[in-house]
């Protein structure tokens, strides 16, 4: 049976923009650092491990910054491509440096663009579409969607803090196989932490990312070893690109490294 295990809380703060990738990728590896083979570490060790990575970075949890934390989301729903009103607030640029709280908890970089999608113990429950998702898209041209940095199939909001344009062979390619491979493994382990990032490149003030980082850490239901939980982290950056041959490598390196997970 397992035991109960309190929430993983990645170390992001809302000042950090400059830390915040390094910061966060470093607790997802202290997550599977306690367990080098994969097994013998408990939940409470690998939090612990990712607090003293906190520390050590000389960040916490609780941060300045401003966040919005609504108690429901007013935007009413539609199907994927159907008809309403965008928001007003599906916009380019949304605030600076802000945390928002949609269900999960999503940031945004120094210049009001979604950055970091973050989910402890990950659900696969879908929320509705809106039409801020064509939008995100048009904004780029033909051939871009406006991706989830969450997906909407794992709780993911559909508002612009969630959404970056991505071509379509990403975000129906490499993403949607990461997505899934989450999607099974909540059903069969526990995906303890969920973590996408929209990277743009130092010289790069558009809207578009020249990648997305996508990572996660499973914990495994069953004891193994010396009575403790399995660990394993998937970890993919998915170029923002239309060549086959780039998406074909994603694509193979989540499914390859899908394997040591067992779901």
């Amino acid at each position: 049976m397992t035991p109960v295990i309190s929430p993983i809380q990645l170390p992001l703060t809302d000042r950090a923009r400059p830390m915040a990738r390094q910061l966060g990728a470093a607790a997802i590896l202290a997550l599977v650092a306690v367990a080098a083979a994969g097994c013998g570490a408990s939940a409470d060790e690998g939090a612990t491990q990712a607090q003293s990575e906190a520390v050590k970075h000389g960040h916490s949890h609780s941060g300045g910054g401003t966040e919005t934390n609504p108690n429901h989301d007013p935007q009413p729903s539609h199907p994927v491509g159907g008809a309403g009103p965008v928001r007003a607030d599906c916009v380019k640029f949304l605030e600076k440096d802000h945390t928002y709280r949609g269900g999960w908890r999503y940031f945004t970089d120094d210049l009001g663009r979604p950055h970091i999608g973050l989910a402890n113990n990950l659900a696969a429950r879908t929320r509705g579409r809106t039409p801020c998702e064509g939008e995100v898209g048009r904004w780029e041209g033909n051939g871009y969607d406006g991706s989830h940095l969450i997906a909407a199939t794992l709780d993911g909001i559909s508002r612009r803090y969630n959404l970056v344009p991505m071509t379509h062979q990403a975000n129906a390619g490499p993403m949607k196989v990461f997505e899934n491979v989450a999607k099974a493994c909540v059903k069969t382990s526990e995906v303890r932490a969920y973590r996408t990032e929209a990277i743009y490149k130092k010289n790069n003030t558009g809207i578009r990312p020249d990648s997305v980082l996508m990572q996660m850490v499973v914990q495994s239901r069953i004891l193994c070893c010396g009575g403790g939980f399995a660990w394993k982290k998937v970890e993919v950056n998915i170029p923002n690109s239309f060549d086959k041959r780039t998406m074909t490598r994603a694509t193979n390196q989540i499914k390859e490294q899908r394997k040591a997970l067992g779901c």
